[in-house]
């Protein structure tokens, strides 16, 4: 975003007074770090169960094991539940510098609030991109189950999506957006100066949403390969959670987001002759 907030910033984003106001600060902070840890517990636990399978957008739309699919009034608010999973153990990862430059700033005088209202509207962004992969997804499979070419050639639809991904990762327009997530203390500053010194909870979905849209253009193509995957599949969740919190709070990570597009590139001309490179 702006960088001519940077001063405004250094101002703003401050250090948290010491003794009891400095205690609902580090609470919200902690509050952040044990939702991470437990949509990670959740994942794992689907998967150790055999539930998460039912949940991969697959099994949703086509059924599985014999079974019918659910219909998509029921299997939209499915998805969307185990989609949550994936915006608060893979995202929100990413964005704790974003979260402690908001809790830490003296302008916050309710971080609690302030905090729930990023959280939503960073929520409310990443499920409204989850909603619209998942429409998506319904309109592949059906063209998929009305073309017996494309359905024979699996393969080519997992090294589009690799391409897409890697090819992404190297366009100016991502590297901005990424620019931006990395250093989310001038759109959080800015946006503080300009409403109102009490920060709360409108004032936190407004920083959220902005940083939101941020990550949003950042890492729409990464998190596509996570949908392709799944919920099930918390090798990638892992992998793919990792990356992206490298390239946001890593000392190099604008240049590793150029080394993982040219890495997805490699896959996307190994998968393309049928070989399955990973979901």
């Amino acid at each position: 975003m702006t960088t001519h907030a940077q001063p405004i910033a250094r101002a703003a984003a401050a250090s948290p007074a010491a003794g009891p106001a400095a205690t609902p600060r580090v609470a919200a902070l902690w509050a952040v770090v044990a939702l991470i840890a437990g949509a990670w517990l959740a994942a794992v636990l689907l998967e150790v169960t055999g539930h998460a399978a039912a949940l991969h957008h697959h099994a949703l739309i086509e059924g599985e094991d014999g079974t019918a699919a659910p219909p998509l009034w029921l299997a939209i608010p499915l998805f969307l539940a185990a989609w949550q999973l994936m915006i608060a153990g893979m995202m929100l990862p990413a964005s704790l510098r974003a979260v402690g430059v908001l809790a830490r700033s003296r302008l916050v005088s309710r971080p609690a609030a302030a905090l729930t209202g990023f959280l939503g509207a960073y929520s409310l962004a990443w499920t409204a991109f989850g909603l619209l992969a998942f429409i998506g997804d319904v309109g592949l499979h059906r063209l998929v189950d009305a073309t017996p070419w494309l359905a024979a050639r699996p393969w080519l639809i997992e090294a589009t999506a690799l391409a897409l991904a890697g090819g992404y990762q190297l366009l100016p327009l991502r590297r901005r957006a990424l620019e931006a997530c990395r250093h989310p203390r001038a759109t959080s500053a800015a946006l503080v100066l300009a409403n109102d010194p009490r920060v709360d909870l409108g004032v936190g979905f407004r920083i959220g949403l902005a940083h939101a849209l941020d990550c949003l253009v950042c890492s729409w193509a990464l998190m596509l390969l996570m949908f392709a995957a799944g919920v099930a599949n918390l090798a990638w969740m892992a992998v793919l959670a990792g990356v992206m919190a490298y390239e946001a709070l890593g000392r190099h990570g604008a240049r590793f987001g150029i080394v993982v597009g040219l890495a997805l590139l490699g896959a996307a001309v190994v998968a393309a002759p049928g070989v399955i490179v990973g979901f």
